[in-house]
């Protein structure tokens, strides 16, 4: 029956001009809402509600649904890397506790499952991919991280920006040539 609920529902326009009959639209069952969207070269990844990630192609065919652990923060894609952020646990008082999945898309793999470090007394801000494909983080003290594989997977602290004024709010726009774009 239907109980006046509007599903979550994906839109899909591709931005190449030459794929003009390439849009699609999916809904979710009722009790599933959207919460991220990210898009990768061939793939396009929902985050929803219920703890799951559905992964789909770009011509709309649903290749893979998974459950992730905790609550969902945030999913970001970036070529053929898909990127979740949830929460592992409960926080301590002053402590996030976030994990990270970092998954392989071309070659169905997981890289990296486990801890996603922040600053104490910090959220998580912003996560992206730099132009080289390395996995970056900061957290609302400013403190940005980078992914590094050449360490069995670490998160190693770049630099931590210092605000002129208290109410100013840094916005990461991209990494490029190791190069910080913001908005402030």
């Amino acid at each position: 029956s239907n109980d006046g609920k509007i599903p979550s529902t994906i839109f899909y326009r591709p931005f190449d001009s030459w794929a003009p009959k390439a849009e699609w639209t999916v809904h979710l069952p009722h009790e599933e809402k959207i919460t991220s969207v990210a898009v990768g070269l061939r793939w396009v990844a929902i985050a929803t509600n219920a703890q799951v990630v559905r992964l789909f192609t770009h011509s709309g065919i649903q290749r893979s649904v998974f459950s992730i652990a905790g609550p969902i923060v945030s999913i970001i894609g970036n070529h053929d890397s898909l990127a979740i952020v949830y929460h592992a646990a409960f926080p301590l008082p002053g402590h996030q506790n976030l994990n990270v999945q970092l998954l392989d898309m071309k070659n169905r793999r997981k890289v990296y499952e486990g801890n996603c470090p922040l600053t104490p007394q910090s959220k998580l801000s912003w996560i992206g991919f730099a132009d080289n494909g390395m996995l970056y983080t900061m957290d609302s003290a400013y403190m940005l991280r980078a992914f590094v594989t050449y360490w069995s997977g670490t998160w190693m602290p770049m630099f931590t920006c210092q605000r002129v004024n208290s109410k100013d709010t840094l916005w990461p726009i991209s990494i490029i040539d190791g190069q910080l774009t913001h908005i402030v």
